[in-house]
């Protein structure tokens, strides 16, 4: 079965989408970005440097994958009809960033655990 390990290098954002698209298609999963931030962002808010020779073809500083069922439901409703949700706070996460030379994208942390049942 595909996995992630910390410390595992990507040298462009396609390398690692079919990571994640077998990783999907491995366990029966369905994953979002929870967070991100792109390239030219760290480097407009300094914190990749003009200076470096920076791979474009990773497109995103850092991101991280979730679960779909992961996160909490935030409600906006007064309580007038009743709604469900996917949502399970489920701990399933990938998070990746550059490494020094913004060369490769790093797995940062990693926890491959669902909290709940996967449809197999």
């Amino acid at each position: 079965k595909c996995s992630f390990t910390v410390g595992e290098k990507f040298s462009s954002f396609e390398d690692l989408l079919n990571k994640i698209e077998k990783f999907k298609e491995d366990h029966s999963t369905e994953l979002s970005i929870a967070a991100s931030r792109k390239l030219e962002s760290a480097v407009n808010t300094k914190r990749l440097s003009k200076d470096k020779n920076i791979n474009k073809s990773l497109i995103y500083f850092e991101i991280k994958y979730i679960c779909i069922e992961g996160g909490k439901c935030k409600s906006r409703s007064k309580g007038a009809r009743k709604t469900s949700t996917l949502k399970k706070e489920c701990p399933l996460f990938i998070s990746l960033g550059t490494d020094k030379d913004a060369q490769s994208l790093v797995v940062k942390n990693v926890n491959l655990e669902h909290n709940h049942e996967v449809n197999r």
